[in-house]
């Protein structure tokens, strides 16, 4: 009776591992070939080396007066001053060819450099109401460090207003749209931003 008990105990245990096994290696199959073609999805992305997902857009009027001085005291009738006028357009996104994706199981990262100003083009710049003189002459050089100086504060004003945070966004809805348009629907999509 004793051997029998024994002989009961070990077929059990025998079928126990033999179905744990089993159920460890259909999960392995299942998870090798449900797991997305990282290449695919990478390929996807084609020849797309920078995608601007986000614009801000702008107009600046804004009035530049230099006075000649001496000793710190401004000389009269050195002034010259005008009014600068331009438009620019600010776009904002990611370098795709930086871009790096994992797949493990039903999930796909597709990590991302962190987004940044892509472009920062102007219209012509027009002067308005241009007053110099003999005394002093209109410097060109001036107008141009006034151009940058007022390009880069509106970047500022631009990113402070959420023009990256909306970029994000959008990065992540079409990022996990096109990885779902390769892999599928059933596949979990996180995207990170480095």
């Amino acid at each position: 009776m004793r051997k029998n008990k024994g002989s009961v105990l070990t077929k059990i245990i025998i079928i126990l591992v033999l179905v744990i096994v089993i159920a460890l290696g259909i999960r392995y199959v299942y998870n090798q070939i449900s797991t997305p073609d990282t290449s695919a999805i990478q390929e996807s992305f084609g020849d797309i080396q920078e995608l601007a997902t986000e614009q801000y857009e702008y107009t600046i009027a804004d009035k530049y007066e230099n006075t000649q001085e001496l000793f710190g005291i401004k000389i009269p009738f050195t002034t010259e001053s005008f009014v600068i006028k331009f438009s620019g357009t600010i776009k904002a996104g990611v370098n795709l060819e930086k871009a790096k994706v994992t797949a493990s199981g039903k999930h796909v990262t597709v990590t991302l450099p962190k987004v940044t100003t892509l472009s920062h083009t102007t219209s012509k710049v027009t002067y308005l109401d241009r007053h110099a003189n003999i005394l002093n002459p209109s410097n060109p050089k001036s107008s141009t460090e006034l151009v940058d100086k007022l390009k880069e504060k509106e970047e500022k004003r631009a990113i402070k207003k959420g023009l990256y945070t909306k970029a994000e966004k959008k990065l992540e809805s079409a990022i996990t749209e096109d990885v779902k348009k390769v892999a599928g629907n059933d596949i979990g999509v996180k995207i990170v931003f480095q």
